[in-house]
């Protein structure tokens, strides 16, 4: 069975709080749930402090995103194909960039086919 997990890392000055409120504010389909969850065609998103944030790295690393602030991990909790996945990730990317955050995916490779 195919992992279509994946993560996005996520810089800003925002608060996770923020950025949670911000999801539900502009993806209509997005639904919160118990905790700090949100529900997202058939995904659950969840938000982690990066605990290797470090501001000089994103500068200085060739894997700068490694370093971003946050991470929203994102998991299959109901039937799903990849160009589920791929419309969830233009989705949020594009979301973030319109709010200048910085934002990169980080996942398997045939989700950068």
């Amino acid at each position: 069975m195919q992992d279509f997990s994946f993560t996005i890392s996520i810089n800003t000055e925002k608060s996770e709080e923020d950025i949670f409120n911000l999801i539900l504010k502009e993806v209509p389909e997005s639904i919160k749930e118990v905790g700090a969850h949100i529900k997202l065609f058939n995904n659950i998103m969840k938000f982690d402090l990066n605990s290797d944030y470090n501001p000089l790295k994103i500068l200085y690393s060739q894997e700068g995103y490694l370093y971003y602030k946050y991470f929203l991990d994102v998991f299959p909790v109901g039937k799903v194909d990849l160009e589920n996945q791929k419309r969830i990730i233009t989705i949020l990317i594009n979301l973030f960039k319109k709010y200048n955050f910085k934002a990169e995916l980080i996942a398997d490779e045939e989700f950068y086919e």
